[in-house]
């Protein structure tokens, strides 16, 4: 019996349901995150090739997720202690929830709704990074991005150690707090992740690293907007701008004044949209898998084809 694509999944998130969020020395288990980013751009068949290279590295668990009756209500009770905190463990807490949502919005089922569970626990693991910090000022994000301070590049093991030590940097707070809370949200979002699609491409594989997570998290930070109003809204959007902000000086080595881009992609002529999202799939990347498909949102909106050119370059340096 062929299983439909919908099973495929649920079936993908169940096993992954059995697994602990953190494996190795801290890092994330981003199988759920990566599963839905595969059913997001339409290749299921490409996750059990993904499960079967993921999986033998996470640890077993018992499932103690528990599906709620109604997710939109369920989201909306927890979300606003939440908001603030959308820099905890480097910005994984808030990605996860925003994939688990935008799965059980495709398709509500009693996996997805446990799943959801499951992500929202994961995220309150964490504590956020200057969650008081709030964009109370009058600056807009493009008169501020230069004056960010560069700071030594960070070499900590782990990004969440680097972001916390930037955020300790009261330069780099005060930019935070300088910004103007934006009218449109979503459009000012999209403004952070492209920054960092241009850090990402002006700099080399070995320093580029921050940036992947500078561009996921203001994209997928979009998918919890419509569910967080008032002062809960300009936590989720003051945490996100922090995270970018931190981002941008940790690891931002190029001068702000006369930045030279150290040129990594390829001419966009030879880019072949189709083809992107299906060989960041082949990669079985859980970081590439998840970028090209945030890349590839971020291009459909803003019409830019930076995003796609960081997509490329991504896919070449994992395949």
């Amino acid at each position: 019996m062929i299983r439909s694509n919908r099973c495929l999944v649920d079936d993908a998130l169940t096993d992954l349901l059995a697994t602990e969020v953190f494996y190795g020395p801290g890092f994330a288990n981003h199988g759920p995150m990566v599963v839905e980013a595969l059913e997001h751009r339409g290749l299921q068949d490409a996750i059990p090739k993904f499960l079967d290279a993921y999986v033998p590295q996470l640890e077993s668990k018992e499932s103690t997720a528990v599906a709620p009756s109604d997710w939109t209500q369920f989201l909306c009770s927890r979300l606003p202690a939440l908001a603030p905190h959308g820099a905890a463990m480097a910005g994984h807490g808030l990605l996860r929830v925003a994939h688990s949502v935008r799965a059980v919005a495709r398709s509500d089922t009693e996996t997805r709704r446990a799943d959801l569970d499951e992500a929202v626990r994961y995220w309150s693991l964490g504590d956020g990074i200057d969650v008081d910090r709030r964009m109370t000022g009058d600056q807009l994000f493009e008169d501020v991005v230069r004056k960010i301070p560069k700071l030594a590049p960070q070499t900590r093991p782990m990004l969440s150690d680097s972001l916390i030590a930037t955020g300790a940097n009261d330069d780099v707070a005060a930019i935070v707090e300088s910004l103007r809370m934006p009218d449109d949200p979503l459009q000012f979002l999209d403004s952070l992740a492209l920054e960092s699609v241009e850090c990402y491409l002006s700099h080399s594989e070995s320093s580029s690293f921050g940036f992947i997570h500078g561009v996921t998290v203001p994209v997928m930070a979009r998918v919890l907007v419509p569910y967080v109003t008032g002062s809960d809204l300009e936590g989720l959007v003051s945490s996100v701008a922090g995270f970018a902000i931190y981002t941008l000086a940790a690891f931002d080595e190029s001068n702000s004044s006369d930045r030279t881009e150290f040129d990594r992609s390829f001419a966009l002529g030879t880019i072949d949209l189709d083809r992107l999202a299906p060989s960041a799939a082949a990669t079985t990347d859980d970081h590439t898998i998840k970028f090209v498909d945030a890349c590839l949102s971020l291009a459909e909106r803003t019409g830019s084809d930076r995003p796609l050119a960081a997509a490329s370059v991504r896919i070449a340096e994992t395949s």
